[in-house]
């Protein structure tokens, strides 16, 4: 049986995304699902993924911003981004969960 991850887990340091990482192909992916996403082999590891990266898309509406995150290991993920007025493309974020909603929040 293939490891189960979830896409926030609580660790001892708090929480943390994860995603997957493939044996046979390398390739890393998030959110996780059971199987590489590139080459779809079943033989999977969960990784746990960088907590702070940059911004390299945003767009807002009525005070609320989302965008894509480049992680500093390199995956991209979407979330929600905060405060509103400091989210920018180039800025330095770190993830920091709202129950079980990816956010992330401007550390420049």
């Amino acid at each position: 049986m293939n490891p189960r991850a979830e896409r926030i887990a609580s660790t001892p340091s708090g929480p943390r995304l994860q995603g997957i990482k493939c044996r046979e192909c390398g390739a890393r992916s998030f959110p996780p699902a059971r199987w590489c996403r590139s080459c779809h082999s079943d033989a999977i590891d969960v990784v746990e993924l960088a907590a702070t990266g940059r911004i390299e898309a945003c767009s807002g509406y009525s005070g609320v911003a989302f965008g894509e995150v480049r992680l500093d290991d390199g995956l991209l993920v979407a979330g929600r981004l905060e405060p509103f007025e400091q989210a920018r493309v180039g800025a330095k974020v770190r993830f920091h969960p709202d129950d079980d909603i990816i956010r992330f929040t401007v550390h420049d």
